[in-house]
């Protein structure tokens, strides 16, 4: 198996700053879910959201567990530019998102659509743009529907 990584990457020291990446990416991936559990079971012992200027949340172990895997994920995408040239390692933070839509659906419950992980109301259907609100409910099937509802929020297709 190293071998094969190693030839896919080049070199040892590719094959390295590629590992520390990706390791990097599911670590700042899980630190976002860490902090944002800390943040809900801040609010839930009674201290104000971070959304209404509260600092309650800096009292949170969890949270500031978040905050330790966050400098680890990013010490660790440092380092890796030290082994891979950054035409490699750069493209790889984009698998913190991926990490962070999957940690959310299990630990945090959200739920998983096309545009990503959002809680989703369940009875919201789609429709396209070019309709009026409410008439019809038919489903935005075209690419730049789907846009439109992706940058509007969450919903279903059916």
């Amino acid at each position: 198996m190293r071998a094969e990584i190693e030839w896919l990457a080049g070199s040892a020291d590719n094959a390295r700053g590629v590992a520390l990446a990706l390791s990097s990416s599911l670590f700042i991936g899980a630190s976002f879910i860490i902090k944002k559990k800390g943040l809900l079971m801040s609010v839930e012992k009674g201290g104000s959201s971070a959304s209404a200027g509260g600092f309650s949340y800096l009292r949170q172990p969890v949270w500031w567990l978040g905050m330790l895997t966050m400098i680890g994920g990013e010490s660790a995408n440092f380092i890796a530019y030290a082994y891979a040239p950054a035409i490699l390692v750069t493209p790889l933070g984009a698998a913190t998102i991926a990490a962070s839509a999957v940690f959310a659906r299990f630990f945090l419950g959200e739920d998983m659509h096309i545009c990503g992980a959002r809680r989703a109301p369940p009875e919201r259907v789609c429709v396209s743009p070019s309709e009026p609100e409410g008439g019809g409910g038919s489903v935005a099937r075209a690419p730049r529907g789907l846009l439109h509802e992706c940058r509007a929020g969450p919903c279903r297709l059916s």
